[in-house]
């Protein structure tokens, strides 16, 4: 048995903390979910700028974005987790709903900014329609009221004290 199928059977979920639009583009992510067992996807934007400057998404997609890098950047991942939230859909609706989460994580470059994370957690919510689309926030001793604001914004909004 594989292991991710063992993890399943033991009633654990897999998920990759990477996305890039070349595991979506080569049916790569749609595989792993297939015949892995992988869950759910989550990224942040820095992955996705990374991504960008390295050439792994700059296509024509990206050329056409316009000149604001940030902007561009949450696009590119707006689109992206999108589309592996659509791929993710089959798992979700199999798994009662909790299992097959897209999700894109607010910007680490924010992490100090609450004001900034919370604009951009809008952001991203506004670009998402799907239900099984998430946005998650890591809060790093920044305190409850920080939390608060936060996972009140939607139910699709979660955040991670560590």
């Amino acid at each position: 048995m594989k292991p991710s199928k063992l993890l399943h059977a033991n009633g654990q979920m897999v998920g990759l903390e990477y996305l890039q639009r070349n595991l979506l583009n080569n049916g790569c992510l749609r595989q792993l979910v297939e015949e892995q067992g992988v869950t759910d996807v989550t990224s942040d934007p820095a992955n996705f700028e990374k991504a960008i400057g390295d050439g792994v998404n700059n296509d024509r997609a990206v050329d056409h974005l316009g000149q604001d890098g940030n902007r561009c950047i949450e696009r590119v991942a707006t689109k992206d987790t999108r589309r592996a939230s659509d791929t993710l859909t089959p798992v979700y609706e199999c798994s009662g709903r909790v299992g097959g989460l897209g999700g894109l994580e607010v910007s680490p470059y924010l992490l100090m900014k609450t004001e900034g994370r919370i604009a951009q957690t809008r952001r991203f919510l506004q670009a998402f329609n799907p239900p099984n689309l998430k946005v998650s926030v890591t809060d790093i001793g920044l305190g409850v009221s920080s939390f608060e604001r936060h996972t009140t914004i939607s139910d699709l909004a979660t955040s991670t004290a560590t």
